[in-house]
């Protein structure tokens, strides 16, 4: 096996992955469309968010990025506790990828008469996203990063999650240079 063949292996390898993750990611999709009622239970959504974010920390480290968890403990929540962590991973995962080298990625989550989760990092190019499209399927904000492996479906199918569980997301624009995702759910869906 020479270089060039290896290479191009590795060309190949590298492409079959991105397609089968492009495949998972539909067939996700497919599975929400289908899906008519959650198999809602009650869960710690505290220690949910806590635990998935948590889980970035090394890889955000690795990356130059500073992470800030605030979770206020014990908010109970009725729902689907491995959506709300895929909905947590897909949000985390895009504050790793776009955040600013040295950033800082922060993430709060609260409770009042709504649950409140927010995942906010400085991003230099927000200027260029249309932040009303984020969530569309497969609309990519930065067309430079077209080679990371992402098809722009992680926004559509966390808002699909969030949705079936009968709250709203949205995208916003802090001080001009800092991305925020903003989950709320109603009050009548956590004890």
């Amino acid at each position: 096996l020479s270089f060039g063949e290896s290479e191009w292996f590795d060309s190949v390898d590298k492409q079959v992955q991105k397609m089968n993750g492009l495949v998972r990611s539909l067939i996700a999709m497919a599975k929400m469309a289908e899906v008519q009622k959650l198999a809602a239970e009650r869960f710690n959504l505290s220690d949910a968010v806590y635990d998935t974010v948590k889980s970035f920390e090394h890889v955000a480290k690795s990356r130059g990025r500073k992470l800030a968890v605030s979770v206020e403990e014990h908010i109970f929540f009725e729902g689907e506790e491995f959506k709300i962590r895929q909905v947590t991973s897909i949000l985390m995962d895009n504050a790793v990828k776009y955040c600013d080298e040295g950033g800082c990625i922060s993430v709060t989550l609260t409770a009042g008469k709504q649950i409140h989760l927010t995942v906010s990092n400085p991003c230099k190019n927000l200027s260029e996203c249309n932040l009303e499209r984020l969530f569309e399927r497969f609309y990519r904000a930065d067309k430079a990063r077209s080679s990371d492996g992402s098809f722009g479906l992680g926004l559509s199918i966390a808002k699909s999650i969030v949705e079936m569980h009968h709250g709203t997301i949205r995208a916003r624009a802090l001080h001009g240079s800092i991305i925020q995702f903003e989950i709320v759910f109603r009050a009548k869906r956590f004890l």
